[in-house]
C-alpha cells in the first residue's frame, strides 16, 4: 500500500502541475489518450474526426495484411508446436484490435456523449473544496491505472524485441513474434531486418491502440462493453492456456514468458477498472445511508429512498458470463493453472 500511495502522489503532483483545477486535468487526460489513439486512427475525441479517415482505412488495411500473413504461417508451421502456437497467439491480437476499432468507431456518438456528461459533472461540482477532492481522487486512479498499464504492456513489449535482438546479434537470427512475411526469409540479414522491423512497427500500433482504448469506463458503457470484453478476455484466455501448454513442453521457451507478462498486465488492468466501478458503486450506497434522513422533509425522503433503490441494481461491466472485476481475474488465472496442472501430470505420466 505504501507504493501504491507513493504512485498516487506522483501522479497527483503531476496533474497539479499541469493545472489545479480538475477540469483541466480531466481534459489533459482525454486529450493524451486521444493523442495515444490517432496513433491507429480512432481520435474519436477529435472534433473533425470521421470514421472513414485515411488514417483509420490504413490502418484496417495493415490489420489484413497482418491478419493473413499470420494464418498463412499457420498454415505452413502446422505440425510444429512452438512454431504454430506462436502464430496462433500474435493471430488472436488482431481479433482484439479488431474489436476495439468496431466499439470506438461504431459507437462514436455514443462515447462523445458520455464524455460530455463527464465535462458537465465536473463543470457541475466545480468550487466545491470537498467535491474537488474526490474528482482530483477519481482522476488519480484512472491516471495511473492507464499509467501503469501503459509502462506494463510497452515494457513486456520492448522485453521480447530487445531478448530476440540480443539472441540474433550472439547466436542466431530469431524473429520477437512468431511469423515471417512470406517470401521474405529470414536466414539472412536483410530479410532478418525487414522482418523485425515489421514486426516492430505492428506491435507498436497493437500497444498504442490498447492503451488509448482502456481508458474509457461509467455506467453508460456496461452495455457497450460487454462485446467487446467478452471478446477481449476469450482471446486472452485462448492466448494464456495456448502458452501455458508450450512452456510446458518446452520450457526454454522464453518469448512466451514475456507474452504471458503482456497479457497478464492486458487482463489485470481491464479487471482493475471494473473493480473501481464496483467500489464506487458501493460508496454510493454506503453513502445513501449515511443520510441523516430523519433531518429532511417527507418529499426530500422519498427521492432518496429511490436513489437508494436505484443504488441496489448497479450497472455492472459484464463479459457475459460475468462481471469485469478481480474476481474475474484470478478465476481467469485459476482455470489456466489448473490446466497446466493437468499438462504437467500427462507429460510426467507418459
Amino acid at each position: 500500500m505504501y507504493l501504491l500511495e507513493r504512485l498516487r502522489t506522483v501522479v497527483r503532483r503531476r496533474l497539479e502541475r499541469h493545472s489545479p483545477d480538475p477540469r483541466e486535468q480531466y481534459n489533459s487526460i482525454v486529450t493524451s489518450v486521444n493523442r495515444i489513439g490517432g496513433l491507429v486512427g480512432i481520435d474519436v475525441f477529435t472534433p473533425n474526426f470521421k470514421p472513414g479517415n485515411m488514417h483509420l482505412r490504413l490502418v484496417l488495411l495493415n490489420s489484413f495484411a497482418f491478419f493473413w500473413i499470420n494464418l498463412y504461417n499457420l498454415t505452413t508451421t502446422y505440425g510444429n508446436l512452438v512454431d504454430f502456437m506462436f502464430c496462433f497467439e500474435t493471430l488472436l491480437y488482431v481479433f482484439i484490435a479488431w474489436i476495439k476499432m468496431h466499439v470506438f468507431v461504431k459507437h462514436k456518438s455514443l462515447i462523445l456523449q458520455l464524455h460530455q456528461f463527464m465535462v458537465q459533472f465536473f463543470d457541475q461540482f466545480h468550487g466545491d473544496p470537498e467535491q474537488d477532492a474526490l474528482l482530483v481522487r477519481t482522476l488519480v486512479d484512472t491516471y495511473l491505472l492507464v499509467a501503469l498499464f501503459g509502462f506494463c504492456s510497452s515494457a513486456a513489449a520492448m522485453l521480447i524485441f530487445v531478448s530476440s535482438l540480443i539472441w540474433s546479434v550472439c547466436v542466431e537470427y530469431a524473429l520477437p513474434l512468431g511469423f515471417y512475411i512470406p517470401t521474405v526469409g529470414m536466414d539472412y540479414l536483410k530479410g532478418f531486418a525487414l522482418n523485425f522491423a515489421f514486426q516492430l512497427f505492428e506491435s507498436g500500433l497493437m500497444v498504442s491502440g490498447i492503451i488509448s482504448s482502456e481508458t474509457a469506463y461509467s455506467k453508460s458503457m456496461c452495455s457497450l462493453f460487454e462485446l467487446h470484453f467478452f471478446i477481449v478476455f476469450g482471446c486472452i484466455f485462448c492466448q494464456l492456456i495456448s502458452i501455458v501448454v508450450v512452456i510446458v513442453s518446452v520450457p526454454d521457451w522464453y518469448p512466451g514468458y514475456f507474452l504471458f507478462i503482456m497479457l497478464t498486465a492486458q487482463l489485470f488492468f481491464s479487471c482493475a477498472l471494473g473493480q473501481v466501478f464496483n467500489i464506487k458503486s458501493d460508496e454510493l450506497t454506503v453513502a445513501i445511508y449515511n443520510v441523516p434522513w430523519y433531518n429532511m422533509e417527507v418529499c426530500d425522503q422519498k427521492a432518496m429512498k429511490l436513489l437508494l433503490l436505484a443504488s441496489q441494481h448497479p450497472g455492472r461491466l459484464s463479459y457475459g458470463f460475468g462481471t469485469v472485476n478481480m474476481r474475474a481475474f484470478f478465476e481467469i488465472y485459476r482455470k489456466t493453472y489448473s490446466i497446466g496442472m493437468m499438462m504437467i501430470s500427462v507429460n510426467e505420466e507418459d
